[in-house]
């Protein structure tokens, strides 16, 4: 088949998960709820969001190609389907991050008075989906009057979608963060600053075709780029106990690119009313990575000590394995589905492997050292259920809504005085969402919202320890997110751009111009 033969027969139905569909979110700590070992944690699609991120099965917008790639000979030809856009206005609080952990009550007393917890606002956009789906050629047509409402006519068919999307995405910032107080060795005023840029983006291909009337499979195959970015600091000065006063100070940063190639196959086999969808991700290959970090630390009061190191080195963050299944029902008036994925620790989340120069400061001489340093977060099973339902209250209006779970595949966090702490955070998510859908021939309109809560850890500056050491902290997020996504077919785009035309031209929306000789 010549190119143009392939590009006169291709129906296109492009899921754009930006710009045309509006959608605005406002998500209580958009930065902590998604972190690092959360993987799909990023929104995709919207009716896979409001059915509970649901979607193994009977997905047909842009998650599909990450859920199960067998799904994508649902979505209909004569469709353009819009995802969403997110935006997101946020609250941070991470409890006592200007006293995270033990204190050197020999030198500063017993701990300080007042609230040393820290509330932070922000807003940031999401980052959105982009699929190119193509029908290459219709193997049979069958009608059958047991098919789906998505497939009047079950056409037998093989379909091929190009796919860009950001799967999991995190953006917490906490700067210029200064606390003034005392303790019973006297006064202490510290700043903190704190953080954690990382996101994944998977680009590639996905193919699926039917081999039997009710058994389709497919695969994708995808390049996964993974940036990963930090920073955390301290500094205070305190009095300590016998009248004198202490200075010091403790930094970290590093900054992480992974590239890695990774397929997903997958299968769906319909019966009567039913659809069961199976969806494995491989293992993936890595490709190339680097790391750059930087650590420094200070102290000052009867001797003068400071540490600082750079390194550079290489970093991996592969995707997880992971294994998905689900079974959904559709039926007149109800559609339903229950989903069970599976992340499967094959390697660790995070490896960075660092060749680092040190120089050291002692009262007045300085001294010089090389080394090597691995930064790892490793990787535990994480099981993430999800149940999503629609309630047909008449053939063009239904009622959506489901529950997911989003757990962290990184165990509890520990920090280190090195700058191999390579991963800030880990939360754990769970979500509900609840929505309404209009339909009217190839047009639809899906509202909703998301609430979800999630609750995990940060690593933080201790500075009432000396040396300063790094310290966990509890979190806890609350979110709540406003769907709003669609679709229509080309026919109505096209008629909506006549009226536009019409009424600039004639004043009259439904009066075209007369055509010029």
């Amino acid at each position: 088949m010549s190119l143009l033969t392939f590009t006169a027969r291709a129906r296109v139905v492009v899921s754009v998960a930006a710009g045309l569909a509006l959608t605005t979110a406002l998500s209580l700590v958009p930065g902590t709820a998604r972190a690092q070992g959360n993987d799909l944690s990023a929104p995709t699609g919207g009716r896979t969001a409001l059915m509970g991120n649901t979607g193994v099965a009977l997905a047909r917008d842009g998650a599909a190609p990450f859920l199960n790639p067998a799904t994508i000979v649902r979505i209909q030809d004569e469709r353009l389907a819009f995802s969403v856009n997110f935006y997101s206005l946020g609250l941070t609080h991470l409890s006592n991050l200007h006293q995270p952990g033990s204190v050197d009550s020999t030198r500063v007393g017993d701990g300080t008075s007042g609230s040393t917890s820290v509330t932070e606002n922000s807003f940031r956009v999401l980052p959105s989906t982009l699929c190119l789906f193509f029908t290459i050629g219709d193997i049979e047509r069958l009608v059958d009057p047991t098919a789906s409402p998505d497939d009047p006519n079950r056409t037998r068919r093989r379909k091929l979608a190009i796919c860009f999307a950001s799967l999991e995405s995190v953006d917490t910032s906490l700067t210029a963060e200064s606390f003034l107080g005392t303790t019973s060795a006297g006064r202490t005023h510290q700043v903190e600053s704190l953080t954690n840029r990382w996101s994944r983006t998977y680009v590639g291909p996905t193919y699926s075709t039917y081999l039997t009337r009710d058994i389709a499979i497919g695969g994708s195959l995808h390049g996964v780029y993974t940036y990963d970015s930090f920073g955390a600091s301290g500094g205070s000065i305190s009095a300590v106990t016998g009248g004198n006063a202490l200075a010091s100070n403790l930094s970290t940063s590093g900054s992480g690119h992974s590239l890695d190639l990774t397929a997903l196959v997958g299968a769906t086999y319909h019966h009567e009313n039913m659809t069961y969808g199976l969806s494995v991700r491989a293992p993936s290959l890595h490709v190339l990575g680097s790391y750059s970090g930087t650590f420094n630390e200070s102290d000052t009061g009867a001797t003068t000590d400071a540490t600082v190191t750079s390194g550079t080195g290489s970093f991996r963050a592969a995707p997880p394995m992971r294994v998905a299944a689900g079974v959904g029902g559709e039926w007149s008036k109800i559609r339903a589905e229950v989903d069970l994925g599976v992340d499967i620790p094959t390697s660790n989340v995070v490896t960075a492997s660092i060749d680092t120069v040190t120089s050291t400061l002692n009262g007045t001489a300085i001294t010089a050292s090389s080394g090597h340093q691995t930064g790892v977060a490793a990787q535990q099973v994480a099981i993430n259920p999800s149940i999503g339902l629609e309630y047909l209250l008449r053939p063009t209006f239904g009622l959506i809504g489901g529950l997911s779970a989003n757990l962290s595949s990184i165990p509890g966090l520990h920090g280190e005085p090195s700058l191999g702490n390579v991963v800030q955070a880990r939360t754990n998510q769970v979500n509900a969402a609840f929505g309404f859908g209009s339909y009217s021939g190839a047009s639809e309109l899906l509202v909703g919202l998301q609430g979800g809560f999630g609750w995990g850890q940060s690593v933080v500056v201790n500075p009432y320890v000396v040396p300063n050491d790094f310290s966990v902290v509890d979190t806890q997020t609350y979110s709540l997110m406003l769907v709003i996504a669609g679709a229509t077919d080309l026919r109505t785009i096209v008629r909506a751009v006549e009226r536009v035309k019409n009424a600039v031209q004639t004043g009259d929306p439904e009066k075209a111009a007369p055509k010029k000789p």
